[in-house]
């Protein structure tokens, strides 16, 4: 049994012709073996983030990664 190998996600909601969705806009860096992770401070441009519209949803989600591909919420 392995611990986890999180990494973190940020996603900014956006208005498509078939409804509201999650657009992601960064993804962080996987730490290995890691029930605590301490990931690197980053800076993101708010025209990335949010376009600009600080009203706009940011979701914040958290993974165990998985070479498969198919990481797990945690």
């Amino acid at each position: 049994i392995s611990k986890s190998d999180p990494f973190f996600e940020l996603s900014r909601k956006i208005d498509a012709a078939g409804g509201q969705s999650w657009d992601n806009v960064y993804r962080s860096e996987d730490i290995h073996n890691n029930l605590n992770p301490e990931w690197k401070e980053v800076v993101i441009d708010l025209a990335i983030l949010c376009g600009g519209n600080l009203d706009l949803p940011i979701k914040f989600s958290v993974f165990d990664f998985e070479s498969s591909g198919k990481h797990k919420a945690m």
